[in-house]
């Protein structure tokens, strides 16, 4: 049985200050406005997982059980993939790395399923006794180009016009997103 589930949210931006300047033509040893192309990055990329429903920075998932257990969970993002499976054996107070052999991992659009094979080590008596470790979201410079691009232009816009944000349109970032959007 699922006991617990900790999601653990990246802090590396999807797009850099140094690219964001590029894209805004604003010179690279002019650093004033630093603080405010990192808020408008921040701003965009909110924006974006706001509409396509969905993580853009890299994080992780940690799913605690008592026991092997075949669970699925919502997908935080695009690309969501179990990345180990650790488990305190009976007797064992060090965690010990399932071979991926002994699982199995599908995705929908919308869910991540685990299943467990048959002849799997005895587990310790805890409620962590099993850890899936699931990592979702993008590196830096790993996003793809087309959301690299949409959260370019909401940045650019944020920027351009933050004195009147009410002139600002994202037509063109929307449908860059759109494929990526989640729809139910």
């Amino acid at each position: 049985m699922v006991t617990d589930i900790k999601i653990i949210n990246g802090t590396v931006e999807i797009i850099s200050v140094v690219l964001a300047k590029k894209h805004l033509r604003v010179e690279a040893d002019y650093t004033e406005e630093d603080a405010l192309i990192e808020v408008a990055i921040a701003s965009a990329r909110t924006e974006a997982e706001n509409f396509i429903e969905r993580k853009l920075l890299k994080g992780t998932i940690e799913v605690s059980m008592d026991s092997f257990t075949d669970f699925d969970i919502a997908l935080q993002s695009l690309n969501d993939a179990v990345a180990k499976v650790e488990y305190y054996a009976l007797g064992s107070e060090e965690r010990t790395l399932l071979p991926e052999d002994k699982y199995n991992t599908s995705s929908s659009y919308a869910t991540l399923v685990c299943k467990f094979k048959q002849d799997l080590p005895v587990v310790a008596d805890k409620s962590d006794a099993v850890i899936v470790t699931i990592s979702f979201g993008y590196e830096f410079g790993a996003c793809p180009k087309d959301i690299v691009s949409a959260l370019l232009l909401l940045v650019a816009d944020a920027f351009d016009k933050r004195e009147n944000r009410g002139a600002i349109s994202h037509s063109a970032a929307r449908n860059l997103l759109n494929p990526y959007r989640k729809w139910q």
